[in-house]
């Protein structure tokens, strides 16, 4: 960055000529002299260009028995595609896997030539004020301690910017070295939707352009280390918070209330304490998904012959528990087939149609 500022002084003479007579002194002749200089003064120094998207990273270490067992990435951040910061990968402690993010890159901005600035700090610098716009390296009669910059023709600076494409559906676990040998697994990812503008494209591509999705958590297992670092698409590191909690197994049971109602109850295995506010997720009943009261409790409709419930594991942070996934089912005998509702219902059936042919068609022919 270069600074440049123009400082304008104006100099005034003003002379007086005063006679002294026998009255006193007597003022002749006032003159004045005016004189304007300007002089420009530069300066340079470094920046560093930084993204103004924001992303709040925090990695739960969940351990059992002092041992870590997962890992659960929190991602938070805006919901708009312009203004969340995009994440590319994270390393792990030992750098030799990482968790990789679903961007790929498939086009990129880079400026054909830039410069590079070394400051040199303490440096005296002279300019003349009677020289306008004059460089800062020369002798003049004044002097000034300054910062100064060297600079030099440097390649092509780093991407400025990427457009980016998906090139899976979900983050991954990657290996950095070839015989890097890891049982660590992506488990389960909660995504939001971003607001985007769609992409621009010819009246000739028949294409519509997919909403695209930001993961907000995802679940690592079978891991035996933590996530160290986290890095945007530009290579700049994101800061990651990082806390523990313990692993604790729930109790997801399902009971029959009667022949069409199911009753869900969620509970601390290990205390027997009801896990409140949670959701769970229901395949088989008439709710796609309910939520556990102040007892851990919820009841539901079935919708068919089997209900199955399904909790995916929430962390506590309050109180540094983690509660594990779990999925249970109930089954309803199938309801028996009832021949004589079905004669009844047929016969109903043609009694409608023998009244119609009967009293509606004589009329309608009649009126015509």
């Amino acid at each position: 960055m270069v600074v440049k500022g123009t400082i304008t002084t104006q100099l005034a003479i003003h002379k007086t000529v005063s006679i002294r007579t026998r009255s006193g002194w007597q003022q002749r002749n006032v003159t004045t002299n005016t004189t304007v200089r300007s002089h420009t003064v530069r300066d340079t120094a470094p920046v560093v260009i930084t993204p103004n998207q924001q992303l709040n990273a925090t990695q739960t270490l969940i351990t059992d028995n002092g041992e870590l067992k997962r890992i659960v990435l929190h991602l938070d951040g805006p919901t708009t595609f312009t203004t969340r910061r995009h994440w590319s990968y994270a390393s792990f402690k030992s750098g030799q896997v990482r968790l990789q993010n679903v961007w790929g890159v498939y086009s990129q901005h880079r400026y054909r030539n830039a410069t590079i600035g070394t400051q040199r700090p303490n440096t005296t610098v002279s300019f003349d004020i009677f020289h306008p716009s004059m460089p800062l390296n020369r002798h003049g009669n004044h002097s000034s301690p300054l910062s100064t910059t060297s600079q030099r023709t440097v390649p092509p600076p780093g991407v400025l910017e990427k457009q980016l494409i998906a090139v899976r559906s979900k983050p991954a676990i990657a290996r950095t070295a070839p015989q890097t040998a890891s049982t660590a697994t992506v488990g389960r990812v909660r995504t939001v939707p971003l607001a985007t503008e769609a992409a621009p494209l010819t009246r000739s591509v028949n294409l519509s352009s997919v909403r695209p999705q930001a993961s907000t958590r995802v679940v690592i297992t079978n891991v035996d280390q933590p996530l160290a670092a986290l890095y945007d698409i530009h290579g700049d590191e994101i800061p990651l918070k990082t806390r523990t909690a313990t692993e604790h197994p729930v109790s997801l049971s399902l009971t029959k209330r009667d022949k069409t109602h199911v009753q869900i109850e969620l509970t601390d295995a290990r205390t027997g304490n009801p896990i409140t506010n949670q959701s769970i997720y229901l395949h088989g009943a008439v709710q796609g998904r309910v939520i556990t009261n102040s007892n851990g409790v919820a009841v539901v409709t079935r919708d068919e012959n089997a209900v199955e419930a399904t909790f995916r594991g929430v962390t506590n942070n309050s109180r540094g528990l983690y509660y594990t996934p779990s999925h249970n089912q109930i089954r309803f005998a199938p309801t028996p087939f009832n021949i004589y509702s079905a004669l009844v219902a047929l016969s109903k059936g043609f009694v409608a149609i023998i009244a119609f042919v009967l009293f509606y068609l004589p009329f309608h022919y009649l009126r015509r």
